[in-house]
């Protein structure tokens, strides 16, 4: 029998790891039902994170490793 992983969601993900506050996600969540962007975008859009942080967290939720170009 094949098991199915539960993928994590984005905001639990990046809660965990400290980089935002429930607070901040819930603001967000709201903002976004306004906004109608994605929850990265609108977390980057409300200045609590930045892209590269939001790039390298949905790469850990894919399971495939962040890359930067610039500095590798």
């Amino acid at each position: 029998m094949t098991e199915i992983k539960k993928r994590k969601l984005l905001g639990e993900m990046l809660i965990a790891s400290g980089v935002i506050t429930p607070d901040q996600l819930k603001s967000a969540l709201e903002s976004q039902k306004k906004s109608g962007l994605r929850l990265g975008k609108e977390l980057i859009r409300l200045g609590y994170l930045t892209e590269e942080v939001i790039i390298e967290t949905l790469g850990d939720q894919a399971g495939i490793p962040y890359v930067d170009a610039v500095t590798s």
